[in-house]
């Protein structure tokens, strides 16, 4: 049975929607850095620059670098996403479709 994955599909709807209306110009991405890494895997991503709470959407439009962290309407943010997050002005908790990202200052 397949496992339900909410904030997967959240993702998977962003890039989706990004992808069919999203402007010529915006270049989004995602950068796989979770789930489970074995020990030597682990010291060699860490080695190399690779770092905790790195948001799950990127999106680079006109000179200005946009920060989606995505998480399910009971999904939690961890103490590394809340510290790399809190007062940067272009990084935003999506936690649905509907909730809008809010206009930039």
């Amino acid at each position: 049975m397949a496992r339900h994955r909410p904030e997967q599909q959240i993702q998977r709807a962003i890039i989706d929607h990004l992808a069919w209306r999203g402007h010529v110009d915006a270049f989004a991405f995602h950068v796989p850095l979770g789930g489970y890494r074995r020990p030597i895997e682990a010291a060699i991503l860490k080695a190399i620059g690779t770092v905790a709470g790195v948001p799950d959407i990127i999106i680079i439009y006109r000179g200005h670098v946009y920060a989606l962290e995505l998480k399910t309407e009971h999904g939690r943010v961890t103490d590394v996403q809340r510290a790399n997050y809190n007062g940067r002005p272009l990084c935003f908790l999506q936690r649905n479709l509907r909730s809008p990202i809010p206009p930039r200052r």
